[in-house]
């Protein structure tokens, strides 16, 4: 089974989220990944989303390698992923999460709108695939993440809560989806539907996760998130804080 995590900090999320990934990874699971709200280190590239994915497992990770790699990575919002997929060579990295949607007619150099991790089954990914494709998306994969990422910027008009709430009407089956939007710098996003997340809150950090293991420890309990309940995450002059959108 997939495990997925969000942080926001007042510092760079990204070393958290690694330890974070370290507890949710399982002997099985052969893929992983994060996304940030930043910039690569050391580059002329503006802020906004990036990633880093992974076709292996944490447990197989090159310490130089993926020093290297997630050094290029700053932001202070971020999102992970650790999971098992059935596919293999170079079928297999499309399908690794976290997924983005760069628009409908997006080209390479297009910018990223949302950025996705999703736990769950997709009932109706299909038809919701098929309306997409109509309007102008394109899909590099099979997998309900990208579904997910690119319904999400379909319907988005500038209120995320709104829209997440709106998906999870759209979307059948048990799911829980963190989000990232371009146009809502650091902000961190949560939804769930029959798919427990929980989420918990420190002196410089608010955090959820699909594993409480891998929540940082706090000084709040863990919570669990209510079904088609929002949890949005932002960092603030005193530190960061949360609110809950019924």
């Amino acid at each position: 089974m997939s495990a997925i995590t969000g942080l926001v900090a007042t510092s760079n999320v990204v070393p958290r989220l690694v330890r974070g990934l370290k507890k949710l990874a399982h002997a099985d699971h052969n893929t992983c990944g994060l996304a940030v709200y930043g910039k690569p280190d050391h580059t002329d590239l503006p802020l906004g989303l990036h990633r880093q994915r992974w076709a292996i497992g944490v447990s197989d990770w090159q310490a130089e390698d993926v020093d290297d790699a997630l050094q290029r990575l700053q932001g202070r919002a971020g999102l992970a992923y650790s999971g098992k997929l059935a596919l293999m060579g170079s079928r297999l990295m499309p399908q690794v999460l976290p997924h983005i949607s760069q628009g409908p007619k997006a080209t390479l150099n297009s910018p990223v709108h949302v950025a996705v991790v999703h736990r769950g089954s997709l009932h109706n990914q299909q038809a919701l695939r098929q309306v997409l494709q109509d309007r102008g998306y394109s899909f590099k994969g099979q997998s309900d993440t990208e579904v997910v990422a690119h319904l999400i910027d379909a319907i988005h008009q500038g209120q995320p809560a709104q829209t997440l709430q709106r998906a999870l009407g759209l979307l059948s089956g048990p799911l829980a989806v963190g989000v990232m939007f371009h146009d809502q710098p650091e902000r961190l996003f949560a939804v769930q539907r029959g798919v427990p997340l929980n989420w918990n809150s420190g002196p410089s950090h608010v955090g959820w996760s699909s594993d409480a293991s891998a929540l940082i420890p706090g000084t709040s309990g863990v919570t669990p998130l209510r079904e088609a309940q929002v949890l949005e995450i932002y960092p603030h002059e005193d530190g960061v804080h949360h609110q809950v959108h019924a």
